[in-house]
């Protein structure tokens, strides 16, 4: 059995030196203003650029809830795969829409190397030592590039950011959490919508903590109590096997299967979970997906897929680190 491809980044930058930029960045520096020079040198900052497209609204007359509503931020998306969420972008230079996917799953943004060598997008050179990044313990060749003005809904982006091969040939740009998490984000499956910017009111809230830059949430699976990163990007749950070895033959339905990540392939097992519980969800009859190699980070036992769930609606407030499931 072959699991579609999603890529599983848990992208890690080792060695990130002072960041010297290529001589046709260099041509362009009288085009940024010294907030935005500084922005570039500093990768992977928490401030990345971002331009409103239009004025924010007046609020002095409109009540909370009006408020919420004219400033939401909304863009359909269509699911590559079936699970991966694909949002259309625009990039000056390029003739077509972008291919944005929505991945919780990512600490940082990554741009294909195609599209980086079709809009000949400005190289940050590492000198004095090298940018790495690994996808479950395998590390990926990835270089920093500079992407510029990315116009996603409302906003105008602008941030250092990765360059790798992606292994679909679909997405331009896999958009991470040191973009996503500037503001709250909603995905509501049943609408095929997204949401930034808005509020969300319904059920109890399950707070979830930032490790390794990742949004973590605390989720029971037959028994056993994990915490997954939250990952927008993948269909199943992924567990490491040394998390779940008190499973033994508590969850039938074992199957191999191979997960296609940004690091190669490996191989995994594909596994029933009669209950899961996040918060106050109740989930049964999971299908998961259990591998065998040990985690480099004690802090995660693995990656919650939202898609496979079989919700409406999930809700992420980044400024109150909680995550509301419908």
């Amino acid at each position: 059995m072959r699991v579609s491809r999603r890529l599983f980044l848990l992208l890690v930058v080792l060695a990130a030196p002072p960041a010297q930029h290529s001589s046709g960045e260099q041509q362009r520096g009288s085009e940024y203003s010294s907030a935005e020079a500084r922005q570039l040198r500093e990768f992977g900052g928490p401030n990345h650029l971002v331009q409103l497209e239009r004025p924010v609204l007046d609020s002095g007359n409109l009540t909370g809830s009006e408020l919420r509503v004219r400033q939401r931020d909304e863009l359909p998306f269509d699911l590559l795969l079936g699970h991966m969420i694909i949002v259309k972008g625009f990039l000056p230079g390029l003739t077509r829409k972008a291919n944005l996917l929505i991945d919780t799953g990512s600490t940082v943004t990554v741009v294909n190397r195609e599209l980086v060598k079709q809009l000949r997008m400005d190289r940050i050179s590492d000198k004095g030592g090298e940018t790495k990044a690994s996808a479950f313990g395998s590390e990926m060749k990835v270089e920093r590039v500079v992407l510029r003005q990315l116009q996603l809904g409302r906003r105008r982006i602008s941030r250092p950011c990765l360059a790798a091969d992606l292994p679909w040939k679909e997405v331009d740009i896999l958009i991470g959490l040191d973009i996503l998490r500037a503001t709250s984000l909603t995905i509501d499956y049943a609408k095929r919508k997204v949401a930034f910017g808005a509020g969300f009111g319904a059920g109890q809230p399950v707070f979830f903590q930032n490790e390794q830059n990742l949004a973590v949430v605390p989720v029971t699976m037959a028994g056993v109590a994990l915490r997954l990163v939250i990952d927008t990007g993948a269909h199943l749950p992924v567990v490491y096997e040394m998390r779940v070895e008190g499973w033994g033959e508590k969850v039938p339905g074992q199957k191999r299967a191979k997960v296609v990540h940004g690091g190669g392939t490996m191989q995994a097992m594909r596994v029933t979970v009669s209950e899961a519980q996040i918060g106050e969800k109740r989930l049964t009859d999971l299908g998961v997906l259990v591998l065998p190699n040990k985690n480099s980070h004690p802090a995660l036992d693995g990656f919650l897929g939202t898609a496979s769930l079989g919700l409406n609606r999930i809700h992420l407030d980044f400024a109150h680190q909680a995550l509301y499931l419908e």
